[in-house]
């Protein structure tokens, strides 16, 4: 990103406690592709993947109370959903509820949730994550929207 250090771009890292070897790892590939691009981020977990989106809506609901605190210019999330048929029932509901978020606030959003099968994959999904809320971000600003 052609940014200097005060115009880093800023990222809201949000994992899951429930496979947390899995999102160890995600989060690895997560911090090397923010480090390789010169951005920063805050890292907040929460229980499951239920919870990420209203962590997400809180963050931009907080700044109708407190401006003060830095805007996330984009959001990555990350998790593991089992395979039971609740945890899918709770994946599905989970990203429709962030393709709400996306649309209605336009936000840049990298989705990170996976159904774990392959646990030498996960790394990426991170770093795939992290590059699409990057690339996201950029289409923003191409379309002139300010990220904060």
């Amino acid at each position: 990103m052609d940014q200097g250090i005060d115009d880093a771009p800023y990222f809201m890292v949000v994992s899951t406690r429930k496979n947390k070897e899995a999102s160890e790892k995600m989060i690895a590939g997560v911090d090397f592709v923010l480090k390789e691009k010169g951005a920063d981020c805050r890292h907040i977990t929460v229980p499951s993947v239920f919870e990420i989106p209203s962590t997400i809506e809180f963050s931009i609901r907080g700044h109708e109370f407190y401006s003060g605190r830095k805007r996330f210019d984009g959001f990555i999330v990350l998790g593991d959903v089992g395979s039971e048929d609740i945890d899918l029932l709770v994946y599905s509901s989970c990203t429709n509820a962030l393709h709400k978020l996306i649309l209605d606030h336009s936000l840049a959003i990298g989705n990170g949730i996976i159904k774990c099968d392959n646990k030498n994959k996960v790394e990426e999904v991170g770093r795939y994550a992290a590059e699409t809320c990057i690339e996201m971000l950029e289409l923003k600003r191409q379309f002139g929207m300010r990220p904060r």
